[in-house]
């Protein structure tokens, strides 16, 4: 886990490991390319989190807004 990333990412998208747990690290990529149906399901799963984002333009919007926001403020 780094920054934000167990905050906004969704458990169930993939396998979160502490930053520099080389041990965890391997363990948690053998397990993914052990089990071809729970890669398949992360695979999914992100996808459709993927999709329930907001685009490019949104987030370009909603960035510029907040920053007009505080320069005005």
């Amino acid at each position: 886990e780094g920054g934000a990333v167990g905050h906004t990412v969704p458990s169930d998208v993939g396998v979160l490991v502490r930053g520099g747990d080389v041990g965890a690290l391997a363990d948690a990529i053998a397990s993914v390319v052990a089990e071809p149906s729970t890669r398949a399901e992360m695979a999914a799963r992100s996808a459709a989190h993927a999709r329930s984002l907001p685009g490019w333009p949104a987030q370009a919007a909603a960035f510029e807004s907040a920053i007009r926001e505080l320069l005005d403020g």
